[in-house]
């Protein structure tokens, strides 16, 4: 299990073959950071399709360009579905809006706590 490490993520694919992106506390993903952050992202998954969960931290924030990087990205042309785990109202509501404002072409949804995440996710695998 290879752990990637930038400054606004963790990164690593775990034994179910679901790749767990974790945002850290108190961050600004911006898009120098998202850059670094999609590389890292597509590595850690040996550049396969794959099921993604996104931890958010209680307090993070994104700017406008780094959230239509990711969309844009290759990331999201990679990713089978996403859950994303919001602990924090701040969290659900960054979460909510970008699943609001970018309709993207794959099943994403947004859970209180990891563990209906990760059975929602296990309802995509191929």
């Amino acid at each position: 299990m290879k752990k990637i490490t930038t400054s606004t993520m963790s990164i690593f694919l775990d034994r179910n073959d679901i790749l767990r992106i974790n945002i850290l506390e108190n961050v600004e993903i911006d898009i120098k950071e998202a850059i670094k952050n999609c590389g890292a992202i597509i590595e850690a998954a040996d550049n396969k399709r794959s099921l993604i969960i996104v931890n958010t931290a209680s307090n993070w924030t994104i700017t406008t360009a780094a959230r239509i990087y990711f969309v844009q990205e290759n990331v999201f042309k990679r990713t089978i579905a996403i859950a994303f785990v919001t602990n924090s109202l701040s969290s659900r509501l960054v979460v909510n809006f970008f699943m609001k404002l970018h309709t993207i072409s794959l099943p994403m949804k947004s859970f209180p706590h990891e563990e209906k995440a990760v059975e929602w996710l296990k309802t995509f695998k191929e």
